[in-house]
């Protein structure tokens, strides 16, 4: 079995030692080649000097340097496009995921397309366990998704369910409703949760309330991806409806009351507006459709540096 640890970093200068000497422990358990492919997202730290000599000294570890902080997604979307293994394991940098339990969620690999890591006890602060909390009920009720932490970003995927990734904003943190809506089985087992080994953590409250713009997102992403002129659709009627009820409106007063049209000038101008407007969504909205398909279909970020330290797995 071939397996790649994706680990994005940054400012995680003082966790990349001790992360990489426990995947390697943990892996060198199992019957299995590996690799570990570390991105640094743009740190204003030591990140990257320090993963260049652990590099150095250990050949299964690859790096990749991003320009600037592009955030998870991009550092995913880098990891996956260069690793070579059959299986993908993402992993946070800070120790808090228990490489321990690598083997035991490869274990369910077999009967499932993706297995994650649920911190059944979780040593975070309340700034991150109570967001967490309503963000995956929330994800639970929208996207039919049985699982108790969405969120988690300790992740073993199949190389084909991975394949299906197309990652940017905050959409890392819906990989398993993004994998579950394309027909892939996932399921999660408890792991291990431990105390952040060194420096603090980037996310609290803030992430919350972005998080719920990013989950409007996906239900349109889940929705309607596959029939786009639905979504669309229904906008343009909405809109053309209000105009023409406006209209009608101001007929009523003109037939029934005898007002002068002139009288509900803007009602009227208000009317026709947005009929224009809503028929306007149709052509729009399958133009946008284009241009943002064209757009994600190329990469999201730039990298600085792309060193390959190892013998790509075959």
């Amino acid at each position: 079995m071939d397996i790649s640890v994706v680990i994005p970093a940054y400012n995680e200068e003082s966790n990349i030692i001790p992360i990489c000497d426990e995947v390697i422990a943990s892996l060198n358990k199992m019957d299995v080649t590996y690799e570990i492919v570390l991105v640094d997202d743009g740190s204003s730290d030591n990140t990257f000097n320090i993963m260049n000599q652990v590099a150095g000294k250990f050949d299964c570890i690859k790096v990749i340097k991003f320009k600037k902080n592009y955030k998870k997604s991009a550092a995913y979307m880098a990891g996956f496009k260069e690793s070579d293994g059959s299986i993908i394991v993402t992993m946070d940098a800070d120790l808090q995921d228990d490489p321990s339990e690598i083997g035991k969620m490869i274990d369910l690999i077999g009967r499932y397309d993706a297995v994650i890591g649920w911190k059944e006890n979780r040593l975070d602060t309340v700034s991150k366990v109570l967001p967490s909390k309503i963000f995956n009920w929330i994800n639970k009720k929208l996207f039919a998704i049985d699982l108790k932490d969405n969120d988690s970003g300790f992740r073993v995927m199949k190389r084909e369910a991975v394949s299906e990734l197309n990652l940017y904003g905050d959409l890392y943190r819906f990989i398993p409703a993004l994998l579950a809506s394309k027909g892939y089985s996932v399921t999660e087992t408890s792991v291990n949760h431990r105390l952040r080994y060194s420096g603090k953590s980037k996310y609290g409250y803030s992430r919350f309330l972005t998080g719920l713009l990013d989950i409007l997102t996906m239900k349109l992403i889940i929705d309607f991806t596959n029939r786009p002129s639905h979504l669309f659709g229904y906008m343009a009627l909405g809109m053309i409806s209000i105009g023409l009820i406006s209209e009608l409106i101001a007929i009523f007063y003109k037939v029934f009351l005898g007002h002068l049209f002139i009288t509900h000038m803007p009602i009227i101008i208000f009317g026709v507006m947005t009929i224009i407007l809503g028929a306007s969504f149709f052509g729009i909205g399958l133009l946008g459709e284009l241009i943002v398909h064209q757009t994600r279909s190329k990469d999201l970020y730039e990298i600085d540096k792309d060193l390959v330290t190892h013998t790509p797995i075959n």
